[in-house]
């Protein structure tokens, strides 16, 4: 123990020689526990500061897995990530556990539903949104309004991005700033262009805040604009809006819609994620092996099975879902990931936990 505390304040001197945080900031940052959901390329430079901070414990949930796109923009994803199709979680907990012997860094591969979002974010001090999908984003909301938990919202596109810290029944919930989603979200997401500079400077922003929170020190009510290209931060006071459905009149829209898809586009992705008709857990260790007629091995990890099936590539995750790539047909996808199934089950190589 005393040597535990003795390397503490040797790693973290120059932050606790700082008088806002000192040797009690830097323990209270030892103590919190913080939730980021999406560990891509603004997920996994938020989930670097923060351990780098010395906060204590990171869960880091995602549902998806490295891309070469990923690359230009994240500080911890590499090629080789991208090469094997390593899920984001796993990556970034990876990397980060070799920075800092303090955090711990729990990864989860897991889609963030309706039904799941309230026992990821129950334990967390603060939840940081760190996605690119608004149905995630107003579910964050909800559940955040529900559960009494701040978080944060971080968005970027092309050059320029935006913070907002938000306290619940405090401050603007993410229903005060945007009532709705905008019209292009679900089938008709657009991709947008990222600067890999801007992801560092909104990164940076959020998690100052975030510090802030934890430590103790005041985090202002507004929305902090970035502007990249001209090299400008903006701030904007944002009220409640005592009509707000969510934070005014207590209704929790996205998180009681049942909604259910067996098949989905990803926002920003030419790709479409196909979801099991019931809950499985898979395990693809036996699989090394895998010789099945229609059915080309790409990798196969304890986490994922990549194949090439009728002219498509599928990446089959434990929990079932598959991400069908270069694909925007729903119905193909589900075609392609049924035959799938049923290849590796008439042989019996699917099993189960």
């Amino acid at each position: 123990m005393r040597y535990k505390i003795s390397k503490l304040l040797e790693e973290y001197s120059r932050q606790i020689i700082i008088k806002e945080i000192g040797v009690k900031g830097q323990l209270k940052l030892l103590n919190s526990k913080v939730v980021v959901i999406g560990c891509g390329a603004t997920g996994s430079t938020v989930a670097e500061l923060l351990v780098r901070a010395g906060v204590g414990f990171i869960k880091i949930v995602d549902r998806d897995f490295v891309e070469l796109s990923n690359i230009p923009r994240s500080h911890l994803h590499v090629e080789g990530d991208a090469d094997s199709a390593k899920p984001k979680a796993l990556s970034c907990a990876e990397k980060l556990s070799k920075i800092n012997s303090f955090s711990k860094v729990v990864p989860l591969i897991t889609e963030v539903t309706q039904s799941n979002i309230e026992g990821l974010i129950s334990d967390a001090d603060v939840v940081i949104d760190a996605t690119d999908n608004y149905e995630i984003r107003y579910l964050i909301n909800d559940a955040a309004l529900k559960l009494r938990k701040p978080w944060i919202h971080i968005g970027v596109g092309g050059w320029y991005g935006q913070v907002m810290f938000i306290k619940p029944y405090e401050t603007a919930c993410f229903r005060c700033l945007l009532p709705k989603p905008p019209p292009d979200v679900g089938d008709a997401c657009n991709v947008l262009g990222v600067m890999n500079t801007l992801v560092s400077m909104v990164a940076s922003i959020a998690v100052n805040e975030v510090i802030k929170y934890l430590v103790g020190l005041e985090v202002g009510n507004y929305l902090i604009f970035v502007d990249a290209l001209r090299t400008q931060v903006s701030k904007f006071k944002v009220a409640r809006n005592p009509e707000c459905p969510s934070c005014s009149l207590g209704r929790f829209d996205f998180l009681s819609q049942r909604e259910y898809r067996r098949a989905k586009v990803i926002c920003g992705s030419n790709s479409i994620q196909v979801y099991p008709s019931s809950q499985v857990s898979l395990k693809f260790e036996d699989l090394q092996d895998l010789d099945i007629e229609g059915i080309d091995v790409i990798s196969i990890t304890s986490h994922t099975l990549r194949v090439r099936i009728d002219g498509y590539e599928v990446t089959l995750f434990n929990d079932g879902r598959a991400i069908v790539s270069s694909l925007t047909d729903e119905k193909i996808a589900l075609k392609v990931y049924e035959s799938l199934l049923s290849k590796l089950g008439s042989r019996g190589e699917l099993n189960e936990y």
